[in-house]
């Protein structure tokens, strides 16, 4: 948990005041959030150290002193805390990610090799009923809690970034049959198929151990996107709390998502522009020791060249 003093420096981050623990609350926050802390994981890359620690004393001035935002362990950890600062019941859980490229339906989802490890958190948040919470996956990730249905059972269809849709429901489990998981699913519009985003197991515990052992492949690991990628991305909210715009990083390319297509905003062939791009967008300043960092996984721009893709689930 926070502090009282940090919980209310969070919450004027996020320009919120403290509320009752309810339903309504909890989707103003997950709005809050989304349109005020970015995912990113550039700390991985411009960086004198290039480990992330998700230990709350290191995350509260990273993303609430300092501006900066970080990917799903990150954010979720840091969000979780500050739930329960604020008297919501929360438990933290693990998830299993969708390999993009990998077919999907009921034969696709059912293969293991087409699902990540753990490599995923999220939260559970109980009110009336369990809710699925998740302000740490990026560009195709829910903006609002996801009431968790019955086994066997599909949820309600809920809203994403206009005209994007969310959906959870549940599947047998690829990776230990007999048992059960639940899948949140994702689709551009009505008219699009529905796409595995990532599975979760709402009554198996995590320490925070265990995120820190997920947490050191995902920054680490030569094999990991997040070591491959430059990526950030925040939301952008109408006055009446539907998200209609989503603004991305992706490597060397920065776009709006508006009505579900990417529209090309600026295309960067130097560190200098993306870097300055980054501060006017997201407000997000490095230290000149930390930009020489981008040299070490080769993931720096040298010049112009074609767009670079995202091999994370969601980043297209």
């Amino acid at each position: 948990m926070l502090t009282p003093e940090q919980t209310d420096r969070y919450l004027e981050r996020l320009a919120l005041q403290r509320q009752n623990p309810d339903l309504e609350y909890l989707n103003t926050l997950i709005r809050a959030q989304l349109r005020t802390v970015p995912y990113e994981n550039l700390s991985i890359h411009y960086s004198e150290t290039h480990s992330l620690s998700l230990a709350i004393p290191t995350l509260y001035p990273k993303i609430v002193l300092n501006g900066h935002g970080g990917y799903c362990m990150e954010l979720n950890m840091l969000f979780g805390a500050l739930l329960m600062s604020l008297n919501f019941e929360v438990y933290q859980r693990a998830g299993r990610v969708w390999k993009v490229g990998s077919p999907h339906g009921p034969e696709g989802e059912a293969i293991s090799k087409h699902w990540t490890g753990w490599s995923h958190m999220v939260l559970i948040v109980r009110l009336d009923q369990d809710y699925l919470v998740d302000v740490g996956f990026g560009s195709n990730g829910p903006v609002t809690a996801l009431a968790i249905p019955p086994m066997s059972s599909l949820g309600d269809i809920v809203s994403g970034v206009i005209p994007k849709e969310h959906q959870l429901g549940s599947m047998p489990a690829p990776h230990s049959p007999g048992a059960s998981v639940y899948i949140v699913r994702h689709r551009r519009d009505t008219a699009a198929p529905w796409t595995p985003i990532f599975t979760f197991d709402p009554n198996t515990p995590f320490s925070d151990s265990d995120y820190e052992i997920m947490s050191f492949h995902c920054h680490c690991h030569p094999s990991s996107p997040f070591v491959s990628s430059v990526l950030c991305t925040t939301v952008g909210f109408d006055q009446y709390g539907k998200a209609i715009t989503r603004m991305l990083l992706q490597n060397n390319v920065l776009k709006k998502r508006i009505n579900g297509e990417n529209q090309v905003v600026e295309k960067f062939d130097t560190e200098e522009t993306r870097l300055k791009a980054i501060e006017r967008i997201w407000g997000i300043n490095f230290s000149e020791t930390q930009k020489q960092g981008v040299k070490k996984w080769n993931v720096g721009i040298v010049g112009p060249e074609p767009e670079r893709t995202i091999p994370i689930a969601g980043w297209s």
